[in-house]
């Protein structure tokens, strides 16, 4: 029998990877390419692609850019799920199945 437990998320993922994460995610929602999206950010392309890969944090303003590109706001945009769920069992691991808050946490 597989438990599946919500825990907080010590992968040792950084906030700026997931913020990275999910602004691949939006981008990929709403089939925004990368090049669209640094000329409407006022970015190079070169700077776009190392922030895109996660290999340069993006700043405050890019970010701020990159919300109002989308028509969201700035926290949608940078909102991180410190919880997910963890399996325990043979299943297939389930880490990126974020977890529901559940009734008595939204109380």
């Amino acid at each position: 029998m597989t438990i599946l437990n919500l825990v907080p998320d010590t992968g040792g993922d950084l906030p700026s990877r997931q913020i990275a994460r999910r602004i691949r995610g939006v981008m990929a929602e709403h089939r925004v390419t990368g090049v669209r999206l640094a000329e409407a950010i006022g970015m190079t392309q070169k700077a776009f692609s190392r922030r895109y890969a996660d290999e340069v944090d993006w700043s405050l303003d890019e970010l701020l850019l990159v919300a109002q590109a989308f028509g969201m706001s700035f926290a949608d945009l940078v909102a991180i799920d410190e919880r997910v769920v963890r399996h325990q069992g043979l299943e297939p691991r389930t880490r990126w199945l974020t977890a529901l808050p559940t009734p008595e946490a939204a109380a």
